[in-house]
């Protein structure tokens, strides 16, 4: 889905020291499941220099995860209620591990939950070949794209070792 927008962009012209304020147009690609109450968050690279882009980056947080996960479940994008309440489990692991500054840790929890989603999304990928109903524990493609770019990218956020 690509989303067109205005940037309102507040600032220090020049050496001058005079305010100014730029409207300036931005196009991003954009997914993920929002929720009613949710948000949304980017972080976005802006030069001064006309005509140089405007570069967004999606924020993600440990409850960035669990909310889309929440939203995934609750579109039917995902299993049943047990597969739910097991990846639950996963992130609080993660953020456990957060918590007590264990980033090793961490990222080596959310590894095998982002490993766990893939396995999932392949045992589904055959199932959805053979044209037979959904089993009780499936993600559909679109609830794992989103998932798994929450994933990498909190695995960005995280040291390698």
């Amino acid at each position: 889905m690509s989303t067109f927008g205005w940037a309102i962009l507040r600032g220090i012209l020049g050496n001058f020291g005079t305010e100014s304020t730029t409207i300036q147009p931005f196009r991003t690609k954009t997914k993920g499941l929002t929720q009613k109450d949710s948000v949304v968050e980017y972080r976005f690279d802006y030069r001064s220099q006309p005509g140089t882009p405007i570069k967004f980056e999606r924020v993600v947080r440990s409850n960035t995860l669990r909310q889309d996960l929440a939203a995934a479940y609750k579109l039917k994008l995902l299993g049943d209620q047990k597969l739910f309440d097991d990846w639950n489990k996963e992130i609080d692991k993660f953020e456990r591990d957060l918590a007590r500054k264990d980033s090793a840790k961490a990222r080596q929890e959310l590894d095998k939950f982002g490993k766990e989603v893939d396995k999932l999304r392949a045992e589904t990928i055959k199932h959805e070949e053979k044209k037979v109903p959904k089993p009780s524990r499936f993600i559909t493609q679109d609830a794992y794209q989103i998932l798994r770019e929450d994933i990498d990218i909190l695995l960005k956020q995280l040291p390698k070792k």
